[in-house]
Protein backbone atom coordinates (compact mmCIF):
# COMPACT_ATOMS: atom_id res chain seq x y z
CA UNK A 1 0.00 0.00 0.00
CA UNK A 2 0.94 3.46 -1.34
CA UNK A 3 0.88 6.04 1.89
CA UNK A 4 3.10 9.13 3.79
CA UNK A 5 5.23 8.24 6.50
CA UNK A 6 6.39 10.64 8.91
CA UNK A 7 9.80 10.46 10.41
CA UNK A 8 11.26 12.65 13.29
CA UNK A 9 15.13 13.74 12.34
CA UNK A 10 17.38 14.39 15.51
CA UNK A 11 19.87 17.29 15.61
CA UNK A 12 22.59 14.81 14.96
CA UNK A 13 25.79 14.35 12.52
CA UNK A 14 24.39 11.36 11.70
CA UNK A 15 21.85 8.93 12.06
CA UNK A 16 20.08 5.53 10.33
CA UNK A 17 16.32 5.67 9.09
CA UNK A 18 14.74 2.56 8.14
CA UNK A 19 11.83 2.87 5.53
CA UNK A 20 11.08 0.91 2.89
CA UNK A 21 13.10 0.27 -0.47
CA UNK A 22 11.95 3.54 -3.11
CA UNK A 23 10.79 5.46 -0.83
CA UNK A 24 10.77 9.06 -1.92
CA UNK A 25 11.46 11.90 0.58
CA UNK A 26 8.36 14.76 -0.24
CA UNK A 27 9.43 17.34 2.10
CA UNK A 28 11.61 18.38 5.42
CA UNK A 29 10.19 20.86 7.79
CA UNK A 30 9.83 21.50 11.05
CA UNK A 31 7.02 20.27 13.39
CA UNK A 32 6.33 21.19 17.02
CA UNK A 33 10.13 22.09 17.14
CA UNK A 34 11.58 18.62 15.64
CA UNK A 35 13.10 18.38 12.17
CA UNK A 36 10.96 15.84 10.60
CA UNK A 37 10.57 14.18 7.21
CA UNK A 38 7.77 13.30 5.01
CA UNK A 39 8.16 10.15 2.66
CA UNK A 40 5.90 8.69 0.28
CA UNK A 41 6.39 4.85 0.95
CA UNK A 42 4.69 1.38 -0.46
CA UNK A 43 4.75 -0.57 2.89
CA UNK A 44 4.80 -3.87 0.46
CA UNK A 45 8.25 -3.34 -0.25
CA UNK A 46 11.41 -4.34 1.85
CA UNK A 47 12.50 -2.67 4.40
CA UNK A 48 16.23 -1.03 4.33
CA UNK A 49 18.25 1.41 6.56
CA UNK A 50 19.12 4.55 4.59
CA UNK A 51 21.84 7.05 6.56
CA UNK A 52 21.10 10.76 6.79
CA UNK A 53 23.70 13.26 7.63
CA UNK A 54 23.15 17.08 9.28
CA UNK A 55 25.83 19.75 9.22
CA UNK A 56 25.51 23.62 10.49
CA UNK A 57 26.12 26.12 7.87
CA UNK A 58 29.63 27.02 7.88
CA UNK A 59 31.16 23.36 8.51
CA UNK A 60 33.08 21.32 6.17
CA UNK A 61 31.16 18.94 4.00
CA UNK A 62 32.56 15.16 3.45
CA UNK A 63 34.18 13.59 -0.10
CA UNK A 64 31.08 11.30 0.51
CA UNK A 65 28.22 11.07 -2.04
CA UNK A 66 25.20 12.98 -0.28
CA UNK A 67 22.28 13.86 -1.81
CA UNK A 68 20.67 17.29 -0.67
CA UNK A 69 17.26 16.52 1.17
CA UNK A 70 16.51 20.13 2.54
CA UNK A 71 17.47 22.60 5.32
CA UNK A 72 15.50 23.65 8.15
CA UNK A 73 16.27 25.97 11.09
CA UNK A 74 15.74 26.38 14.81
CA UNK A 75 16.16 29.90 17.11
CA UNK A 76 19.71 29.65 16.54
CA UNK A 77 21.08 27.85 13.87
CA UNK A 78 20.31 26.49 10.49
CA UNK A 79 20.90 23.22 9.26
CA UNK A 80 21.24 21.05 6.16
CA UNK A 81 20.09 17.79 5.88
CA UNK A 82 21.42 15.26 3.43
CA UNK A 83 21.08 11.29 2.66
CA UNK A 84 24.41 9.27 2.47
CA UNK A 85 24.29 7.48 -0.61
CA UNK A 86 26.38 4.23 -0.92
Amino acid sequence: MKTIYKYQLKTTDQQTITMPVGSEILSLQIQFGNPCIWVKVDTANEIIDRTFVTFGTGHPLPENDLEFIGTYQTEQFVFHVFELIF
